[in-house]
C-alpha cells in the first residue's frame, strides 16, 4: 500500500473541509490528483469513493464555518472589520441583501473562488437560517 493509498483519502477530506472554512488549501489539485490516480488504475469505485469523501469534506467544512460565523462572526467583523471598510451600515446592507437573495447567493458563491471559501462564515455571521444554508449548499455544486 502506497502513501497515497493510505493517507490520500484522509488528506482529501481534511483539506476540503479546511478550505471551505476559509483557509487556503490546494483542494483543486487534490481533487484532480485523486481522480487521476483512480483513472490510471481504471477503478471507478476509487473515483466514486474519492468523490464521496470530497463531498463529505466540503459539506462538513461549510457547516462548521456556518456555526463559527453564527457564534463569532458578527462580533469579530464589527470589531475588526473597520480596518477594511466593514461598518455597521455596510453590515446592515449585506444582511438585507442576504435576507432577500440568501439561497441564490449561497449557490452562486460556490462558483467564485474567494466567496466559495467564505460562504459559510458570511451566512452564519449575518444570521441566515441554518436549514436555508444547508439546503442551498445541497443544491449547489458538490465539490470545491
Amino acid at each position: 500500500m502506497t502513501l497515497v493509498d493510505h493517507y490520500g483519502p484522509i488528506i482529501l477530506f481534511v483539506s476540503l473541509m479546511l478550505e471551505t472554512q476559509g483557509l487556503s488549501f490546494p483542494c483543486d489539485r487534490a481533487l484532480i490528483l485523486t481522480a487521476a490516480v483512480a483513472g490510471t488504475r481504471h477503478r471507478a469505485d476509487e473515483y466514486l469513493a474519492s468523490r464521496h469523501r470530497g463531498v463529505a469534506g466540503c459539506c462538513s467544512g461549510r457547516n462548521i464555518a456556518y456555526f463559527i460565523g453564527r457564534r463569532f462572526g458578527r462580533q469579530v467583523l464589527l470589531t475588526y472589520g473597520a480596518r477594511v471598510g466593514i461598518t455597521e451600515s455596510w453590515f446592515a446592507r449585506v444582511e438585507a441583501v442576504i435576507a432577500r437573495y440568501g439561497s441564490l447567493l449561497v449557490i452562486a458563491a460556490r462558483f467564485i473562488v474567494l466567496l466559495r471559501q467564505l460562504n459559510g462564515l458570511v451566512a452564519g455571521s449575518v444570521g441566515m437560517r441554518w436549514l436555508t444554508f444547508f439546503l442551498s449548499n445541497a443544491v449547489g455544486p458538490r465539490s470545491g
